[in-house]
């Protein structure tokens, strides 16, 4: 019961949100919730992530419509993974996945939820065989051949954003990357990220893109933060 008042108030409280400027307006401040997180299932933990997360950046805008709707997307994933799952820094998430899909205008994002541009190669899979339990689906790439055209690579396909983000989450957990969940800022990083062989993109021209996109997303820092110390 206590579970399903408290979803309730998250639910009704966006409505009473006011824009505070150069301030975050959470949903749940009135809401003593901390002593239920303990008992929320997993599925009540993403309803009440996404719903706080959305609710936090109503008044949130980002340079194009586009990364508007992408951020909204994906935003609470970032956030559940930081708080539930030792994530990367919500922002820093958030930005690799918008870089890597062109806030999800390739077609591996479009069609197959594949938001950081994964190819299967890379991890050893084929279209028939891949040890990652990951389907593989071939699609034209951002590459050409010397003829000019477009050449088809094997991605990683994925049923859900959620399945892509989990993916990507544990991949930030290997040995070559784990450095970068032990630091503080998003630029730190990031910056670990690409020293460690991430992409092959320019150095500084990776890292200070990067930064750029996240320092604007830096609320959503904020508001993992703040729900992270509600939850837990």
């Amino acid at each position: 019961m206590k579970k399903f008042l408290l979803l309730v108030i998250l639910i009704v409280s966006q409505s009473f949100l006011v824009p505070m400027p150069k301030k975050i307006t959470f949903c749940m401040d009135a809401v003593e919730h901390t002593k239920y997180a303990s008992e929320l299932t997993p599925q009540d933990r993403m309803f009440l992530v996404r719903n706080y997360t959305n609710a936090s950046l109503r008044y949130w805008e980002g340079s194009t419509d586009q990364k508007n709707k992408i951020v909204r997307e994906i935003a609470p994933i970032a956030v559940y993974n930081y708080i539930f799952n030792d994530g990367l820094l919500p922002s820093v998430t958030v930005t690799m996945a918008g870089y890597e899909s062109g806030w999800c205008k390739t077609g591996s994002c479009k069609r197959k939820n594949n938001y950081f541009n994964v190819k299967s190669k890379r991890f050893g899979c084929t279209l028939k065989k891949c040890n990652h339990k990951v389907k593989c689906s071939k699609l034209y790439d951002d590459e050409f051949n010397k003829k000019g055209k477009k050449i088809k690579s094997s991605f990683f396909s994925f049923k859900t954003r959620w399945e892509a983000f989990a993916f990507q989450n544990k991949l930030m957990h290997n040995d070559r990357y784990k450095g970068a969940l032990e630091l503080e800022t998003a630029k730190e990083q990031i910056t670990y990220i690409r020293d460690a062989g991430y992409a092959t993109l320019n150095r500084d021209a990776y890292i200070s893109r990067h930064v750029r996109i996240a320092n604007d997303l830096c609320m959503i820092d904020e508001i993992a933060e703040q729900l992270k110390k509600e939850l837990l």
